[in-house]
C-alpha cells in the first residue's frame, strides 16, 4: 500500500496518563508518520487521553496521511477515504463502515471543542500499519509495514492486518490480526506460531512461506468464522517458549477486546512454530480447546503427558522430514493416546519437512476441525 492512507485508529497506553493539555508544551502528545512529524496547529486541536485511549483530531491526523475527509453536519457523519478505502464514522457510534462492511471501534468518535477526535487504534484496524505508543516520551509512531505492496491484500468482507503490542516482556511484538467477515462476539480464536524463518522485525515474512498466514493472505481459504492471531518472535529469541508469557498476554487482550469465546482458543502452528505450539499448549493448557502441531517436536514426560491428557490434539508430520524427526511427535502421541482418546496424529506418507502445511490446511481442511473443539 503507497504512502497514501487514511487514519482513523486506536492504541492501548501502557499505562494511565494524567491530564493532557491542547496547548502545544513539552508534555503535549507528538505523532510521526513513517518517520514524519504530523502537525497539530492549534485550529486544529492537539492528541489528548481518555479513558486510556490516545485520541487524536481526525482531520489533522488525515491531512498529514494525505487523506480525503469530509463531515456532514446533518447526518453528523465524517468520511475519510483514498483511492482503495472509505471509512464512514458517526459521532458517539461504536459502529464503523470501512468499504461498506460494518466493523466495531472500542471507543467511538467524538466532537470536542468543535473539532472530530478518533481513537487512534482504528488505523490499524483498517490500514495495514505498524503503531507503537512510547508511554515515557508520549510519541506515538505510526509506519507502514511495508511501503510498495501491502501486506494486506484482502477483500472487503475480512480483513488482514499488521499490529503491535506491548507486553510485561516485550516492549513491541508484532503480529497479523485476521478479522472474519460480520465479525460478532463470542467467535473463536485460532493461534498461530510461524516457523523460523518468519523470526524478524518485517511482518510480511510470515505470508511468504507456504502456511497458514500465506493462505489467509491470499484467500485461499475463503473466509474463516474466526479471528486469527499470528505473532512474530522477535530475531534475537531462539523459540516461542522465549516469550510464552507474552503470547498468553496477547491471546488475554485479542480475547477481551474481540469478545473471543473463551471456551474456543485454538493453537497451531508448523516446524518451530509445532514445537511452540507443543510447549505452550503444556505451559497454558488451561488456555486451549485444542491444537494442531505440525512437523514439530515434543519430549515425553510426565509433565508433558498430565498436561495434555484432556486436550484435543491432532498432530501432523512427513515420513520424509529430515529437518525435525518425526518419531518425536509419532512416539508422544503413541503414550498420550493411553490417557487421551482424543490424541491422534497423521503421518504423510512421504511427505517432507515443508509438505505439511499444505497437506494440513488445505487438504485436511484442519481450520474447521480447530473452530470446532470446544474447551469443556
Amino acid at each position: 500500500m503507497t504512502k497514501n492512507k487514511l487514519l482513523v485508529l486506536g492504541v492501548t497506553v501502557l499505562s494511565l496518563l494524567g491530564s493532557i493539555c491542547t496547548t502545544y508544551a513539552a508534555d503535549t502528545i507528538t505523532v510521526t508518520y513513517n518517520s514524519k512529524a504530523i502537525q497539530f496547529t492549534e485550529s486544529m486541536g492537539a492528541p489528548y487521553v481518555e479513558s486510556s485511549r490516545v485520541l487524536v483530531p481526525l482531520r489533522a491526523v488525515s491531512e498529514g496521511m494525505s487523506k480525503k475527509v469530509n463531515w456532514n453536519a446533518t447526518t453528523k457523519k465524517v468520511t475519510v477515504s483514498d483511492n482503495k478505502t472509505v471509512i464512514t464514522l458517526a459521532i458517539g457510534n461504536k459502529i464503523v463502515s470501512v468499504n461498506g462492511v460494518d466493523k466495531i471501534t472500542d471507543v467511538p468518535a467524538t466532537v470536542k471543542d468543535g473539532r472530530t477526535y478518533v481513537p487512534l487504534r482504528f488505523v490499524s484496524e483498517c490500514l495495514n500499519t505498524s503503531v507503537n505508543w512510547d508511554a515515557t516520551t508520549k510519541h506515538v509512531s505510526i509506519t507502514d509495514i511495508t511501503t510498495s505492496d501491502s501486506v494486506v491484500n484482502q477483500p472487503a468482507t475480512s480483513m488482514l492486518i499488521g499490529k503491535t503490542f506491548s507486553t510485561s516482556e516485550l516492549s513491541q511484538l508484532n503480529y497479523l490480526l485476521y478479522t472474519p467477515n460480520n465479525a460478532t462476539a463470542d467467535m473463536p480464536l485460532i493461534v498461530y506460531l510461524h516457523g523460523g524463518s518468519g523470526k524478524g522485525n518485517d511482518l510480511n515474512l510470515l505470508t511468504t512461506t507456504n502456511s497458514l498466514p500465506k493462505y489467509v493472505k491470499d484467500n485461499t481459504l475463503g473466509n474463516i468464522p474466526a479471528y486469527i492471531i499470528m505473532p512474530q518472535l522477535p530475531s534475537n529469541k531462539k523459540g516461542w517458549t522465549d516469550i510464552g508469557l507474552s503470547i498468553k498476554e496477547l491471546i488475554e487482550y485479542i480475547s477481551e477486546t474481540y469478545e473471543i469465546d473463551s471456551s474456543r482458543i485454538s493453537l497451531t502452528g508448523h516446524s518451530m512454530g509445532g514445537t511452540g505450539a507443543w510447549e505452550l499448549a503444556v505451559a497454558y493448557p488451561e488456555i486451549f480447546s485444542c491444537i494442531a502441531p505440525m512437523s514439530g517436536s515434543i519430549i515425553i514426560s510426565h509433565t508433558t503427558i498430565n498436561a495434555l491428557s484432556n486436550m484435543p490434539i491432532w498432530a501432523f508430520v512427513g515420513s520424509k522430514d529430515t529437518i525435525v524427526s518425526p518419531k518425536s511427535s509419532i512416539q508422544f502421541i503413541q503414550k498420550l493416546s493411553m490417557y487421551n482418546a482424543n490424541a491422534k496424529i497423521t503421518v504423510f506418507d512421504n511427505g517432507t519437512h515443508f509438505d505439511i502445511p499444505e497437506l494440513a490446511y488445505l487438504e485436511h481442511d484442519i481450520v474447521t476441525w480447530l473452530i470446532g473443539q470446544t474447551k469443556e
